[in-house]
């Protein structure tokens, strides 16, 4: 897979490589890619603040409201706020621990304005899902 990348990038471009979150991916662009950036890709953030706030909330309209703003929060690259918003909550739900122990180990990648406001060159691994943010 180097050698596809390697004749992809341009000289003087910084790479960066959105994943799913896997920690050996993180771990294997880090060792051949120093001066890369991985970021976690904002389908799979958005799927644990899914399954957190289908199983929290029992209001769909509540549901959708909070979810816009913890989105737009993301987008803002406001991770840590999102978090603080679930804890919040004070949800005993196995989704609330899953979300955040999520976010907390992925929070050094979700730096999503970096994405709209950098020219690099972007590299999809892993399972992810290119989307327009």
């Amino acid at each position: 897979m180097e050698h596809l990348i390697d004749s992809y990038s341009y000289p003087h471009s910084k790479l960066i490589f959105i994943t799913d979150g896997a920690p050996w991916l993180k771990h294997w662009i880090e060792d051949a890619y120093p001066g890369s950036y991985s970021i976690l890709d904002y389908y799979h953030a958005c799927e644990y603040l899914h399954a957190f706030s289908r199983e929290h909330f029992s209001c769909r309209q509540q549901e959708e409201q909070w979810l816009q703003q913890q989105k737009e929060l993301l987008l803002e690259s406001r991770a840590e706020q999102v978090i603080n918003n679930v804890e919040q909550l004070n949800s005993s739900k196995k989704e609330a621990r899953k979300l955040t122990e999520y976010y907390r180990a992925n929070i050094d990648r979700m730096d999503y304005i970096l994405i709209c406001l950098n020219n690099s060159d972007f590299v999809y691994l892993g399972n992810t899902i290119p989307c327009h943010i």
